[in-house]
């Protein structure tokens, strides 16, 4: 049993969850997952794989994904209250560059070494 020494909260608007999700699309013959913005494929609806026709999942439409962060902030908020309040919580923005929010996170847990 070993006591908690950093807690990381990763930080991104409600909003931008929400772009991030709503953008993926998956290929209904294969699985192969794309992104319309950030992983688009070469075809505009289509598997660059296999040729397959690429959906949207129910859960990743809009109203799915704001109910699931209403939940999230139910059940998130109370430990993230706890840690904060033992001086244990390092909140970090999720937003950005990949690499300078690696490093955040990789220096935070450096940090209590």
């Amino acid at each position: 049993h070993q006591k908690v020494s950093l807690a990381i909260s990763v930080e991104v608007p409600e909003d931008e969850l929400v772009r991030r999700m709503t953008g993926r699309r998956a290929c209904s013959q294969c699985g192969m997952v794309y992104h319309i913005e950030f992983s688009p494929p070469k075809k505009k609806g289509n598997c660059d794989q296999c040729g397959g026709v690429l959906k949207q999942r129910e859960d990743d439409q809009e109203s799915t994904i704001r109910k699931r962060q209403v939940v999230y902030q139910e059940l998130t908020a109370p430990v993230t209250q706890y840690y904060e309040e033992q001086g244990k919580l390092k909140k970090i923005k999720g937003v950005g560059e990949v690499e300078s929010i690696y490093k955040e996170i990789k220096d935070a847990i450096q940090s209590i070494r």
